[in-house]
């Protein structure tokens, strides 16, 4: 049956959808371009390809809405589903379900977040578009768990639409559109969460703004490398705000060439273009003591682990997992692989271990309806058999290998 969605908006065609079999809620983004978009049939084709995929996987699409009364009702009709689900040992820790409805539950009481990233609107590779959706959905099953909401742009705002330049606009408009939460997690594209169960230390970051992988020595010894912005945690409050405004106006002050001449006399390996993380690194350097104060650089676990240097660990964690977000890495990202953009030297290597990686995570979320995929390599999912207890293992559940 046809549904004319523009006449009927988001008040005549939800109660449509709610009448559907199942338990998927529709997500709709709030960008007012969105109306105007699904007008046009921008993106419809991508939008039902991840309805199907999520729906199939096992995972629910949360419909985000801006009812406080809504949204808790929405809560309790999640846990409900989940809680009718068969209780099984989820794979990620051990735990029955339990473990995850108590992480729906503890999430009333933390911090509010939202969970802010940026996709390119069409990549050049066959396998890039691919890579995005895993992204997408990877990202999602970890904001559901935690209690998160999402936003997930395709715009590039300013300036001039530079990619590399996207994140700090993109966060400066969602912080200035969406003021209701206290932090605000950015997490790249081509960065992937590995342990879905891994709880973010919200409390630990009491007397900070802004929480990133770096070096105290960047103020010191200033290198390209000595900061990773691919992932970073800001807290809604002015620092936050200014120091994102701070890092615009690099864009406008003068010829991009030049800029980044002036930042490379004094950052030692920055890149060849002006880029978010080259910038960053430029104001930590010249300007430590107005923004060091309130950042932390978290070294304590994983929040941004180099691809390269797990390729040979994931099998090794299913016995292994401590949960201390090492071990397994709470992110990975896939920089240098650029799979959206064009092959290179190592873009077979870089697909084949971001669908490793993606598998792994995955699979936690599979657990919870008794299936796995095959093995890290297979798109196939299999039952779980029955599993045993390893002593050896401090509490970790492994698998028997399918029949």
């Amino acid at each position: 049956m046809m549904r004319d969605l523009e006449s009927e908006g988001k008040d005549g065609i939800l109660p449509w959808i709610q009448s559907l079999p199942g338990k998927v809620l529709i997500m709709f983004g709030e960008h007012p371009r969105l109306k105007q978009q699904a007008a046009m049939g921008m993106g419809i084709n991508l939008f039902f390809i991840i309805m199907m995929i999520l729906a199939n996987s096992g995972q629910d699409v949360t419909r985000f809405v801006k009812s406080p009364r809504a949204r808790m009702r929405q809560k309790w009709e999640k846990l409900g589903s989940l809680a009718e689900m068969n209780v099984s040992v989820a794979l990620t820790d051990g735990r029955p379900l339990d473990k995850m409805l108590s992480l729906e539950l503890a999430a009333n009481s933390k911090p509010s977040v939202l969970l802010v990233t940026s996709i390119p609107p069409k990549c050049e590779t066959p396998e890039g578009d691919e890579a995005m959706l895993r992204s997408i959905k990877n990202k999602m099953d970890y904001a559901r768990l935690h209690g998160m909401e999402t936003w997930f742009s395709m715009e590039a705002p300013e300036p001039d639409g530079k990619v590399v330049w996207n994140k700090y606009a993109v966060l400066r408009r969602v912080m200035q559109g969406r003021p209701n939460f206290d932090w605000y997690f950015w997490i790249d594209h081509d960065s992937l969460i590995v342990d879905l169960t891994f709880q973010i230390p919200w409390d630990s970051y009491k007397d900070h703004s802004l929480v990133m992988w770096g070096e105290e020595s960047i103020a010191v010894k200033p290198e390209f490398t000595a900061v990773n912005t691919g992932v970073l945690f800001l807290r809604n409050d002015k620092f936050s705000r200014d120091l994102l405004d701070h890092l615009l106006q690099f864009w406008t002050l003068k010829p991009e060439a030049e800029m980044r001449q002036e930042m490379a006399q004094v950052v030692k390996g920055f890149s060849d273009n002006l880029t978010a993380q080259g910038a960053m690194a430029y104001v930590l350097a010249t300007e430590s003591k107005q923004w060091l104060p309130q950042i932390h650089f978290e070294l304590m676990y994983h929040i941004n682990r180099y691809w390269k240097d797990e390729m040979e660990n994931l099998e090794d964690y299913y016995t292994s997992w401590k949960g201390d977000g090492k071990s397994p890495p709470f992110i990975i990202t896939y920089v240098g692989c650029q799979l959206c953009w064009k092959p290179n030297d190592q873009f077979e290597m870089c697909t084949r271990e971001l669908d490793r990686a993606f598998n792994f995570a995955d699979d936690q979320v599979l657990s919870v309806l008794n299936l796995k995929h095959r093995d890290l390599q297979s798109s196939d999912i299999v039952k779980l058999n029955a599993r045993k207890l390893d002593a050896n293992a401090s509490g970790i559940w492994t698998m028997q290998p399918p029949q």
